[in-house]
């Protein structure tokens, strides 16, 4: 017995689909990088991106671009936001990274006013052993976020715990 299933198409699907992609393969193009907000941003940071090197380095995971692409989305960055960043290999994959702390600070203070809820917070606290470093990105995340003090800094405890190479 065979089953098939075929969803109704919407238009408003369609037409983000022809954005993307280009005979069938994802792609970077000019028409829809001039249509990313900050909650665009929010949304592929929390989709793709990560905090490494001990939550003070980004990077996305854009696997699926090639290095021309990412090119285009690196300079697209550093002209709309301000925000330099730097293609890095992978395997076989690129991906964009932003290698310096300051930098990385700019692109949070972009998306942290749109963080939907607090289970996401990992992914914009920065861990600094300088405590007054520390204090300092925590009152940033609060002022910018909607998050309190106490939830900020529950969420950055309990990061702490996890990055075993991270000693005060």
């Amino acid at each position: 017995m065979k089953l098939r299933y075929q969803s109704l198409t919407k238009d408003s699907l369609t037409k983000l689909y022809h954005l993307v992609y280009s005979e069938g393969n994802l792609c970077i193009r000019h028409k829809w990088l001039k249509l990313l907000t900050p909650l665009s941003l929010v949304v592929w940071w929390l989709d793709d991106g990560s905090l490494v090197t001990n939550s003070r380095k980004g990077v996305f995971c854009t696997e699926g671009f090639n290095y021309r692409d990412l090119l285009i989305l690196s300079r697209y960055l550093k002209n709309r936001w301000r925000i330099n960043s730097r293609i890095g290999r992978r395997g076989n994959y690129y991906q964009l990274r932003i290698y310096s702390t300051e930098e990385l600070k700019k692109f949070l203070r972009i998306i942290l006013p749109h963080i939907p809820v607090a289970s996401m917070l990992p992914k914009v606290i920065l861990l600094y052993k300088d405590q007054n470093l520390q204090q300092r990105w925590i009152f940033e995340v609060c002022k910018l976020s909607q998050f309190s003090r106490q939830i900020v800094e529950k969420y950055l405890a309990e990061k702490k715990k996890k990055w075993k190479n991270f000693k005060e």
